[in-house]
């Protein structure tokens, strides 16, 4: 039996750079911004999140990886993203003070999931884990 395009499409394929005992919770398609302050620069690519990372790659090549023990700070902030549209896009901040920005669809759920996996404190009086500070999304 031939199978259609769509059938194929529906079976999730787990890369090779996911390490045994690793496991894969979800994956999207991402932009993660490789520029700089005065001038974003866009490489879009695939974002995956296990229990142990979060992974930025294209094709089989990792781009990014972020280890969980390494993030100092995770937050949403509204940037300009292709042609200055502004959207909800994940801050990055490490524990090297480095920082990243990745543009994915639904950062709010991302945010939630990563900090579950990571377990980050999270502010069980309003059932988020994060609050709103001068515009900013922030992880308590």
């Amino acid at each position: 039996m031939i199978k259609s395009y769509f059938d194929l499409k529906k079976k999730t394929v787990i890369p090779d750079f996911i390490e045994p005992g690793e496991e894969l919770v979800r994956m999207f398609s991402a932009s993660l911004d490789v520029g700089n302050r005065a001038l974003s620069s866009w490489r879009l690519c695939n974002i995956y999140l296990t229990n142990k990372r979060l992974i930025l790659a294209q094709a089989r090549k990792i781009i990014k990886e972020f280890v969980f023990d390494r993030i100092g700070r995770v937050t949403i902030v509204e940037r300009p993203w292709i042609a200055n549209k502004k959207v909800s896009q994940l801050e990055i901040i490490m524990k090297s003070c480095k920082v990243y920005y990745v543009a994915v669809n639904d950062a709010t759920s991302w945010l939630t999931e990563m900090a579950k996996l990571a377990g980050w404190n999270l502010d069980k009086s309003k059932a988020k884990p994060w609050k709103k500070k001068r515009g900013k999304v922030e992880i308590v």
